[in-house]
């Protein structure tokens, strides 16, 4: 979660800096001016703020006011007030309430303020059910293109009566190879949906129209190729982000090829705005050097690295045990998806999942499903033995 700390309060900083490392702390202030300006550059999901810092101190109805300034620019955004030296009458609490924020009063025990931390946390998981999904990789060859497809089949195969449409996008036109293993050589969407995009029309409809089915299934769809991938400098991310809204309010669940590149301006867009980020890594020193060099580059580029949920693409033998550190944050490992060999062994084989006397197809399935239903992307199954995950934690550091 993007959070903003403005408190003035050295101690209190650095214990919630420490306790709270799966959020990204993007500031630590100590003024209502450099607050405000911060709001603009970096709009984030939570501020925590208190009654000392500079220019309200100790005023309840400037701290009111900045209240109300916050609400209004960021009216999403959750906020916690710490009061030091203010007492709030029973008035002034039921007007705080009505605002919709959270308060503590000093001191400030460490499993209360925890408590109300974790609560915030949990608020922002159920507003933000994850319908687009970027699957996305450090580098080519990992994985991201072939995990995309098996993921928008599950999905597809999984979907309820109230899910119409699946759609399975591909944002990596620097290597737009995904159109070829789904058999659809000919797919040029994205050119020509430029001219909709140009005038302002695109709409859901004509998402549909130009949008070809995937193995005859019509509420199946791929929206993806370009006619001449060497001149991919003439698409820009307003092309892409009006594309991914519009794919937004059509599917009932969206999977984005994101690519590997941080040069790619499809990439950067799909990561930017996806609800989920699904990185796939190998096990090796490369990957995974990419992958840490890449974390420390997503701030600059305005991509949340708190989206992100990590799988491991390839079998790994034994149980690893630590966590994944990169620069303090955390990153949550989800599990392995079992090696199916090259990715010519998915291309048009998908009913190849249904054979019983394939074991690695069948494994690579259901540890899908698992990763699929942690990030609620699926319904959880009834199981009658639930699977353990091989691995819950890589070392990057």
């Amino acid at each position: 979660m993007k959070t903003l700390l403005a408190t003035n309060y050295p101690q209190l900083n650095r214990y919630i800096l420490t306790t709270h490392q799966d959020f990204l702390f993007l500031a630590v202030l100590d003024s209502k001016e450099e607050c405000l300006k911060a709001l603009t550059i970096y709009e984030p999901e939570l501020i925590i703020f208190s009654d000392c810092l500079k220019d309200i101190e100790e005023d309840l109805e400037k701290q009111l006011t900045f209240i109300n300034e916050v609400k209004k620019y960021l009216p999403e955004a959750h906020i916690l007030f710490l009061f030091t030296k203010t007492t709030l009458g029973p008035e002034q609490q039921r007007v705080v309430q009505e605002l919709g924020i959270f308060f503590l009063y000093h001191p400030f025990p460490g499993q209360k303020l925890n408590q109300i931390l974790y609560r915030i946390s949990d608020l922002k998981q159920q507003v933000n059910i994850p319908n687009v999904v970027a699957i996305w990789s450090p580098k080519p060859g990992d994985g991201a293109s072939l995990t995309a497809e098996a993921v928008s089949h599950v999905l597809y195969k999984n979907r309820t009566e109230e899910q119409k449409y699946i759609g399975l996008v591909d944002f990596n036109i620097l290597r737009p190879y995904l159109k070829y293993r789904l058999g659809l050589d000919n797919s040029t969407v994205i050119d020509k949906l430029l001219p909709y995009i140009a005038a302002g029309s695109l709409t859901p409809d004509i998402l549909l129209e130009y949008a070809p089915s995937i193995n005859k299934q019509d509420k199946f769809r791929f929206i993806g190729g370009i006619s001449r991938p060497e001149l991919n400098k003439r698409y820009n991310a307003t092309q892409f982000n009006i594309i991914m809204e519009t794919a937004r309010k059509f599917f009932s669940k969206t999977v984005i090829n994101a690519g590997s590149s941080l040069d790619n301006v499809g990439t950067i867009t799909a990561l930017k705005n996806a609800d989920l980020i699904i990185a796939v890594v190998q096990p090796n020193y490369l990957s995974k050097r990419c992958f840490k060099q890449a974390l420390s580059l997503f701030p600059a580029l305005g991509i949340n690295p708190n989206k992100i949920k990590l799988v491991i693409n390839r079998y790994v033998e034994k149980e690893l045990e630590v966590h994944v550190i990169v620069a303090g944050l955390e990153v949550e490992v989800l599990g392995i998806l079992n090696d199916l060999g090259t990715e010519a062994n998915i291309i048009e084989e998908i009913p190849l999942w249904e054979r019983k006397d394939n074991k690695n197809v069948i494994d690579y399935l259901n540890f899908l499903q698992d990763i699929l239903e942690q990030c609620g992307l699926t319904v959880p199954r009834e199981k009658e033995k639930k699977k353990k995950l091989l691995v819950r934690g890589l070392n990057i550091c």
